[in-house]
């Protein structure tokens, strides 16, 4: 069985691919160069194309791969299916895509033609698709975010999502009942290669990670506050409730079992 993923949303493509390898099921990512700005792609040695060539590689690729694994790449259904009409998909919805709406009706029209719908976290699932999703949680490259001795000096820090202010986050935190020093990362800061971001995280006791989203409170984990959470950083979620240690369900070896499952019935199907 040979998988292919197309994007590589946080980073989730290039860990479920290595995951993949090391179990003997041979996997391979494609990536836009232009979207890899975090180089996280580059760091797992994941090609990147730029945008022309990018597209013609992934149809050209898909040929000899069983499954073709999408994340969020919705773009690449139609072509795909007009290529290869028998060829097995899964669209993988990370988020964003689906809670912001940005496709309307064109989203339920293009999952009538693959074989799976994935999603990424818990809150994407009262939304309406084709076909009954199935949710298989993010998983944290551990090896890379492993624990490690960090300062206990009450900084935190907090990764501002989409329209969410500073203010309103402070407020929040307030609210629950907590003080510290903060420090937040707004979407237009300086950008941190994935590779050097654990070593930021550690300069940092807490992670607040208390997402609000289209001025919905997110009770899911981020994928930063997971990542925290492997480096054994406090973090503190929009329930109130601090972890500092990775959930099993977030682990490879409990994620894998079951999208190796998946992977298994759609080739069989």
């Amino acid at each position: 069985m040979k998988i292919l993923h197309i994007w590589n949303q946080a980073g989730t493509a290039s860990i479920i691919s290595k995951e993949l390898n090391k179990r003997g099921i041979y996997s391979a990512v494609i990536q836009d160069k232009k979207h890899d700005t975090l180089g996280i792609s580059k760091y797992y040695n994941d090609v990147t194309y730029t945008k022309i060539p990018f597209l013609l590689h992934a149809l050209t690729a898909s040929r000899l791969y069983d499954i073709i694994h999408l994340h969020d790449a919705y773009f690449m259904i139609l072509p795909l299916k007009i290529i290869y009409p028998k060829k097995k998909i899964i669209i993988h919805y990370h988020g964003s895509l689906v809670r912001d709406n940005t496709l309307g009706n064109k989203r339920l029209i293009l999952e009538k033609y693959v074989d799976k719908i994935i999603l990424s976290t818990p809150d994407l699932l009262p939304f309406t698709y084709n076909s009954k999703p199935e949710l298989i949680l993010d998983m944290i490259d551990e090896t890379l975010f492993k624990p490690r001795p960090r300062p206990m000096n009450g900084r935190a820090l907090s990764c501002l999502k989409h329209t969410q202010t500073d203010h309103a986050l402070r407020n929040r935190i307030i609210n629950q009942g907590f003080t510290f020093h903060l420090e937040t990362q707004g979407r237009n800061k300086r950008l941190i290669p994935y590779k050097d971001f654990p070593n930021y995280l550690n300069k940092f006791e807490f992670y607040i990670d208390m997402p609000i989203i289209n001025n919905k409170i997110i009770y899911a984990n981020s994928c930063t506050g997971l990542q925290a959470m492997s480096l054994g950083l406090k973090v503190i979620s929009n329930d109130g409730s601090i972890k500092s240690s990775l959930p099993d369900k977030h682990k490879p070896e409990f994620v894998m079992e079951r999208l190796i499952e998946i992977y298994k019935e759609i080739k069989k199907g």
